[in-house]
């Protein structure tokens, strides 16, 4: 679960790169704007297209910019997290091996008398590690690998 010292961080640095972006979108707009009057005033057409061509362009570009901002920061804090929570994805893998080595699947476990068996089901409920396992699979096999 993210924290909120990260959370709270991620929201501030994702308002001060939307203000950064609102500024330059600003500017851009507001050239749009003035240069849109100016032409006016003085009978230029073309200068009123480039004008408003230009306030459009920084409307749009207020909506990608603040859309890719709260993804690019949202992505990032998502990606963190799970790298933190990363060896619980290498925990299953582990068990996924260590069920199959014994000729086991992982969604075929029977609460049999078969002592492997029995073992799978104790691993899967997290009643023992993966360790344990293997050190009791070796005591009931030997040193032999099954």
């Amino acid at each position: 679960m993210v924290s909120w010292e990260k959370a709270f961080k991620t929201a501030y640095l994702t308002f001060l790169y939307m203000i950064v972006w609102w500024i330059v979108e600003g500017l851009i707009g507001a050239g749009g704007y003035f240069l849109a009057m100016d032409s006016q005033a003085r009978g230029i057409w073309v200068g009123e297209v480039i004008g408003l061509g230009l306030f459009f362009v920084a409307g749009v570009m207020f909506i990608i910019t603040s859309l890719a901002v709260s993804y690019k920061f949202s992505t990032e804090l998502i990606r963190d997290e799970l790298s933190q929570n990363y060896g619980l994805v290498d925990a299953v893998k582990q068990v996924k091996y260590l069920f199959e080595r014994v000729g086991g699947k992982i969604g075929t476990i029977s609460r049999g008398t078969d002592p492997v068996e029995i073992l799978k089901a104790r691993l899967a409920r997290g009643e023992i590690t993966p360790d344990e396992f293997e050190q009791i699979l070796r005591k009931l096999y030997g040193s032999r690998e099954k």
